[in-house]
């Protein structure tokens, strides 16, 4: 890549590989596949990234090389890769918007804290059990009923998959030629109704024999388009998702881990808790806007409305910090906290996006924790879900 020019933010480019390496695999092999079809693969990740492509590590079951993918398009790094595996979805003929529907219907609904709502939700097929993490793309809209499948082979049916095909093919040459601020005005438009949201448990309801029940837990705030939905559902509203994806957190299975989560984290980290099966006990950094907040977990594991009201009891004897100040100083108060902690070998954590590149950049260049040993997310971002 010496022919290349490097990227300037390090950071940034570091944020990028570590994300894809972690989470987008597949998508990463696609494009692979589709640069070099005849090249065998059994894993594929990221070396190093410049303003013109990317050097990628290929594996197979014989042998490890090193193959470039240039870029297609003028932008940023983040732009870049992502045209690339939207051109490659439309090769292969895939929805841009990943069609992954899961149905819901609303079965029961409740207040946890001032600002926390907890859906009841029953699916017509299997949930994932005892995984905490998993996380729904939801659409912020209602159905009155499920709607019907089509038929496979019905003329309406090869009409709509036609029509998707060509569309995404123009909505790809779009891309390609349009400014980058346009560019990024469509994607966000694409995604503008769709929030993630944890599945914070799932169970068997008694008539089921599959695990069909299912808790999620949303922090609503202020007057955010997420927040007006989740408050005007009722029972028996159907509800459901484009995508879903797993969270990653076998690195917390050994070693002084840290463990950090603002309010629209709590379903996630209560789930990392309840399936906690490291020997060492985490620190824990409990962020919130407002004091209330804190009651979705109690220490007092005999406290009966805790019991009630509450998901999880955070360990006995694990080292709790509770930081209550506005989301804009939280980056800078979790730092002081990590600054005082000796040793940290891994850690989980989803918080604001500026405040989670601060701690995360201050854990990769202060403390040597880089990959995935350092994974701190920004679950929400200030300049844009706020507005």
């Amino acid at each position: 890549m010496t022919d290349y020019t490097l990227a300037k933010d390090t950071d940034a480019k570091l944020d990028i590989i570590e994300h894809i390496n972690q989470d987008h695999t597949a998508e990463l092999m696609s494009i692979v596949h589709y640069y070099y079809p005849n090249i065998e693969m059994t894993e594929a990740f990221i070396k190093d990234i410049s303003n013109e492509g990317m050097l990628v590590i290929v594996q197979s079951l014989t042998k490890t090389r090193e193959l470039y993918v240039e870029f297609k398009l003028e932008g940023d790094i983040e732009e870049q890769i992502l045209y690339l595996a939207y051109m490659v979805k439309v090769k292969q003929g895939k929805d841009l918007n990943s069609n992954k529907k899961q149905y819901f219907e609303v079965i029961g609904k409740e207040r946890l804290t001032q600002n926390m709502i907890r859906l009841i939700l029953q699916s017509q097929t299997p949930l994932p059990s005892n995984y905490a993490g998993y996380t729904y793309g939801m659409l912020l809209k209602v159905l009155n009923k499920v709607p019907e499948r089509p038929i496979s082979n019905s003329t309406s049916s090869i009409a709509i998959k036609l029509a998707k095909k060509y569309g995404n093919q123009a909505l790809l040459w779009f891309l390609k030629h349009l400014s980058s601020k346009h560019r990024y005005q469509i994607v966000e438009t694409m995604n503008k109704d769709v929030r993630l949201y944890t599945l914070r448990k799932a169970c068997s309801s008694i008539e089921s024999d599959y695990i069909n029940k299912g808790y999620m837990d949303i922090f609503t705030h202020d007057s955010s388009p997420g927040s007006l939905w989740a408050a005007s559902l009722n029972i028996g509203d159907v509800i459901f998702s484009r995508n879903e994806s797993e969270d990653k957190h076998e690195h917390l299975s050994t070693g002084q881990c840290v463990l950090i989560a603002d309010e629209t984290a709590y379903p996630a980290l209560a789930g990392i808790l309840e399936c906690w099966d490291n020997t060492k006990l985490p620190h824990i950094i409990i962020l919130s806007q407002k004091q209330s907040e804190q009651a979705y977990f109690l220490e007092d594991s005999d406290n009966q409305h805790a019991i009630e009201h509450t998901t999880n009891y955070l360990p006995k004897d694990a080292q709790i910090h509770r930081i209550i100040c506005n989301y804009s100083e939280q980056g800078s108060k979790v730092i002081e906290i990590l600054k005082g902690i000796d040793t940290i070998d891994a850690t989980w954590g989803a918080l604001e996006n500026s405040s989670a590149k601060a701690v995360r950049y201050y854990l990769r260049n202060e403390r040597n924790l880089s990959g995935k040993q350092n994974r701190i997310k920004g679950y929400w971002r200030a300049d844009k879900d706020l507005k």
